[in-house]
């Protein structure tokens, strides 16, 4: 075989080669794949509507009234027990042994603040009032709470009321008050006093008792030496200031009254300061008052 007829085969075995790739080419273009199978479901529920029938919604959801789900506590956790309740919150208040067997009478309440209101409580067997606050001791028993009309007692471990005594004043449930003590003073008979909030405590007291009480200069050899204040019998802000019907107001903070006037100008100064100090003539005697704002 000669060079010739080598170069020939050599040529037709590459167009052999190139017709069956082409031939494999096109058969893998025009082939069509084989379907993929389809998916059947295991188990098909519900009906099959025919073809028209127009299927009716679904009708709307009541409310669901979970109450039933919150008070049945269903993760059985424990609720925290209701905390108990003050004498003031007791309705059973009317049906409390009362404190008057002890000799006590409440004949007047003032209210206020935290730090203002009083219960006044007459020591019958003593004829001493005065006023008292939550904590306080008087014949042996403890003041628990104090309304507007009534003041709860601890007395032996057992609670006892007393009630106010007016006729002007219902009985009624009213909030608790917080009180504090001061010196006690007789007082024929006292009613529910309610003084604006003061500005300073007992500073507002004072100013409350100068414009309710009457008010005259107290001249003393042509000279004006201070304001006499008269009508404080039935007032219990005057225990709670320490002053007394009759007393001769002399100076508030070394400053003399001359004039009621002047009086509430230097009270309004006391505002802002931390102590006020009241010098008064009582039954001749000079006598000092002193309280923190």
């Amino acid at each position: 075989m000669n060079d010739r007829q080598t170069s020939r085969l050599f040529w037709g075995a590459k167009v052999l080669l190139i017709a069956v790739l082409l031939y494999a080419a096109i058969a893998a273009i025009w082939t069509p794949s084989a379907p993929a199978p389809r998916l059947k479901p295991r188990a098909v529920s519900g009906d099959e509507r025919p073809i028209g029938q127009i299927k009716a919604l679904p009708q709307a959801r009541r409310n669901t009234d979970y109450s039933v789900l919150v008070d049945s506590n269903i993760f059985g956790a424990t609720s925290p027990s209701p905390r108990p309740e003050s004498p003031s919150m007791r309705s059973n208040a009317e049906s409390l042994r009362s404190a008057e067997a002890l000799g006590l009478r409440l004949v007047g309440v003032v209210a206020g603040g935290p730090t203002t209101s009083r219960a006044i409580i007459e020591d019958t067997n003593t004829r001493i009032t005065g006023p008292y606050k939550i904590g306080d001791v008087v014949a042996s028993a403890t003041v628990a709470t104090i309304e507007s009309d009534r003041v709860f007692l601890t007395h032996n471990g057992q609670t006892k009321v007393l009630h106010l005594h007016t006729a002007q004043t219902p009985r009624s449930p009213s909030q608790p008050i917080a009180t504090g003590a001061a010196e006690g003073t007789p007082s024929p008979s006292l009613a529910t006093v309610k003084p604006p909030a003061p500005p300073s405590g007992r500073l507002g007291y004072v100013e409350d008792l100068f414009r309710t009480a009457t008010i005259e200069p107290y001249v003393k050899n042509g000279r004006t030496e201070g304001l006499k204040i008269t009508g404080l019998d039935q007032s219990p802000l005057a225990a709670l200031v320490g002053l007394r019907d009759g007393d001769i107001v002399q100076t508030v903070n070394g400053q003399d009254l001359d004039s009621k006037q002047k009086a509430f100008q230097i009270l309004k100064k006391a505002r802002t300061q931390s102590k006020i100090d009241i010098h008064v003539l009582r039954n001749g005697k000079a006598k000092d008052l002193s309280f923190d704002l």
